[in-house]
């Protein structure tokens, strides 16, 4: 018989990490698919921790955007807390390129759900800081969903490895134009064959260290991409070729010819034959 805690019967356990184990599901009360964390004991017993955690659950759960699986609630049963959120069934940007490069144009509509669903974090007031194609899920009608969004601190990531969102983005976009993550001394890597001309730009202003360089704001980011998108789509629209009915060839003409000659003869004999 399956556990159930709180509303929530268990389905299947799909992950674990820092904070603890997640599962896949079913919301009794709403007779929908969560995933469903259960927060690690070393988080529930530490009272000073728990207490963050749910500050930032707290903040998270009023993000609304398509990007961000929606945080519904956390509870309590027992000793036991949880945190049920949004399922989000599909493969991760990781697993889809795999060392095959994903086609330009899907690509850069990809980084721009995703600089969408950042804008709408920072506006928020949240950040990643840990992204990666990871952290990032691809559903089966190709809409984006960023992975622990304003949970940095709750990822196992240190404080060292905090990446910007901007540098993340752009070694993302990389990673699904290319094939493979970006190495370091990334300004040579944009030379590689597999970038578009359009895109090279807009990767050298999101992977640069250097604030002035970047992108103001995430916004400006997506604007920066769609317009990338724009330009490569009309470099690479197919040119329509003109469809052309295919000319007889003269054996095929000779032997029409040939017919209609035939029976023309025949009227021609049935004709006389009445005449006389």
């Amino acid at each position: 018989m399956a556990e159930t805690i709180g509303r929530y019967e268990l389905l299947e356990r799909i992950g674990a990490g820092t904070l603890g184990e997640l599962h896949r599901a079913r919301d009794l009360q709403h007779g929908r698919t969560v995933a469903l964390r259960l927060v690690s004991p070393a988080i529930t017993q530490d009272d000073e921790r728990l207490t963050a955690l749910l500050k930032d659950v707290d903040r998270v759960s009023a993000l609304s955007h398509p990007a961000v699986p929606a945080l519904y609630e956390d509870g309590q049963d027992g000793e036991r807390v949880y945190i049920a959120s949004e399922y989000v069934a599909g493969q991760s940007l990781a697993e889809m390129v795999h060392a095959t490069p994903i086609n330009p144009r899907r690509a850069l509509d990809l980084a721009v759900q995703v600089a969408d669903g950042l804008a709408a974090a920072h506006a928020s007031g949240l950040e990643h800081g840990a992204l990666s194609t990871r952290r990032i899920i691809v559903t089966p009608k190709s809409a984006v969903k960023i992975l622990d969004v304003g949970m940095l601190a709750w990822t196992g990531v240190a404080a060292s490895e905090h990446v910007s969102d901007f540098v993340g983005l752009g070694e993302v976009l990389f990673e699904m134009l290319v094939g493979r993550p970006i190495r370091r001394g990334w300004p040579a890597e944009l030379k590689v064959d597999q970038l578009p001309q359009v895109v090279r730009p807009v990767l050298r202003k999101l992977l640069s260290s250097d604030p002035k360089e970047q992108y103001g704001d995430m916004a400006l980011a997506s604007a920066a991409l769609r317009e990338a998108m724009e330009q490569l789509g009309g470099a690479t629209q197919a040119v329509p070729v003109p469809t052309r009915t295919p000319a007889r060839s003269t054996s095929s003409r000779t032997y029409i010819l040939a017919a209609l000659l035939l029976v023309l003869l025949v009227v021609a004999v049935w004709l006389l034959s009445r005449s006389l």
